[in-house]
């Protein structure tokens, strides 16, 4: 009997290759238009794919590959992972300056046609929005504007609310509760009693 021959492991970067496949085939769009790519080397292609705002999961289908084994690529082989990082900044930038804009509200021209011919121009002027602006102050700066305040409440909370209530002179009666555990005590005085 031989040997069953030991499979060496590639050291070579995982590549992509354009899927001829027309049953697995996406074709790529831009605009609504759809893209001729058969001039394009496969990492021009994952740069128009990425700038053009496509999920990994549908780059990946372009190149005949499944998520994972397209994710697998990608963390094997760095000079693709960065191609794919800097292509999808182009739309995230553009996304980032769309929603800036609508944050702070913007003028606009319309154009009026009557005819195919313009007959007036208007000066339109948008309100800033309140949402785009709620979503860009939690994006940007979290800890000031996150829905959900986290408070602690520690021991040491506890007592220098109840040194300032003493120094005021309100005394237990100001915290509440009536000063904590007391009302606890008298509930347990009055079960033992009965």
């Amino acid at each position: 009997m031989s040997k069953p021959k030991k499979e060496k492991k590639s050291t070579k970067e995982p590549s992509l290759t354009i899927n001829d496949d027309p049953n697995q085939f996406i074709q790529p769009r831009l605009n609504g238009r759809v893209l001729d790519v058969s001039h394009l080397t496969p990492e021009d292609l994952l740069r128009v794919l990425g700038r053009s705002g496509l999920t990994n999961e549908e780059i990946a289908a372009v190149f005949g590959l499944n998520v994972d084994q397209f994710a697998y690529t990608l963390e094997n082989n760095e000079t693709l992972r960065d191609i794919l990082e800097e292509a999808k900044k182009v739309p995230d930038k553009a996304v980032e300056a769309a929603l800036y804009k609508r944050a702070l509200g913007y003028e606009t021209r319309e154009i009026h046609k009557v005819h195919g011919k313009p007959t007036k121009i208007i000066l339109k002027s948008i309100a800033p929005d309140v949402i785009a602006d709620i979503f860009w102050l939690k994006n940007r700066d979290p800890k000031r504007w996150r829905d959900t305040l986290t408070v602690q409440h520690t021991l040491r909370d506890q007592l220098d609310r109840a040194h300032r209530a003493m120094r005021s002179g309100l005394g237990p009666k100001a915290l509440p509760n009536g000063g904590g555990s007391g009302g606890e005590i008298e509930d347990a005085e009055e079960v033992g009693e009965a």
